[in-house]
């Protein structure tokens, strides 16, 4: 039973690059018509030059990353930016193509982390801040692990007391927070070198962009009982990220 409920929350890579690389295409052939139709002036015709080849550079930086398994990426706020620009035509194209939106945007998240973990950054624990969503805490549960899990009691009932277990012998700072606005509050208090973040797609979409200055390494969680209540996280997964950041 334990298998079958982690088994395929791994998005794909590929995905996302397919998506944004039809996009780009499209904006390559607009931006082609307005060259011959409207005949911009020569400034104008430089910037569409320069978006192009900058946006098409950072784009196949990341198909040599996943290829070659090393690297090769533009600095993550730089690639973040750029993604951002081409990521609301990605997801139209994938409405068009029939893919859900949850998984275009767990796609990103996965080729975010990938890049991320491809820098094989090593730091120490106390640089490190994993953020986890309201809704991994059992819902009968009583007990206040906001901003705190060390007040979990162990139950069993939740994640929150296995991965109390993983850090409590380590200065890694674990959170349990109620939104955006909290987590980008975390981010700027405790300002760590890596944040490993547990959420839904969605919210890690717009988390990584939010902070797009820092490495985030995002873990999708685990809704056997639909969305923002009663959500897991694979807990072998999230020990061996902190592991390889270590």
């Amino acid at each position: 039973m334990q298998d079958s409920i982690f088994k395929d929350i791994k998005p794909k890579k590929r995905l996302i690059i397919e998506l944004l690389l039809v996009s780009y295409i499209i904006i390559t052939f607009f931006i082609i018509i307005i060259w011959n139709v409207l005949k911009p002036n020569i400034f104008i015709k430089y910037f569409l030059v320069f978006f192009l080849l900058v946006v098409g550079i950072n784009l196949f930086l990341n198909i040599m990353s996943i290829v070659t398994k090393r690297n090769l990426s533009t600095p993550l706020v730089i690639n973040n930016f750029l993604t951002r620009l081409l990521f609301p035509l990605a997801l139209s194209f994938g409405k068009i193509f029939g893919i859900k939106k949850e998984k275009v945007e767990g796609s990103y998240v996965e080729l975010n982390s990938y890049l991320v973990r491809c820098k094989k950054i090593k730091v120490s624990s106390d640089e490190i801040l994993v953020l986890l969503p309201r809704c991994i805490q059992n819902n009968e549960c009583k007990n206040d692990v906001i901003l705190d899990i060390k007040n979990c009691k162990g139950c069993g009932k939740c994640d929150i007391g296995k991965i109390n277990s993983i850090i409590k012998d380590t200065n890694i700072k674990a959170i349990v927070v109620t939104g955006g606005e909290q987590a980008r509050e975390a981010v700027l208090k405790f300002k760590p070198k890596i944040i490993i973040a547990v959420a839904c797609e969605r919210e890690l979409v717009s988390g990584i962009m939010d902070v797009s200055s820092f490495f985030v390494i995002g873990i999708i969680n685990i809704r056997p009982f639909g969305p923002c209540f009663n959500t897991r996280v694979n807990v072998d997964r999230l020990k061996e990220t902190l592991d390889s950041c270590l």
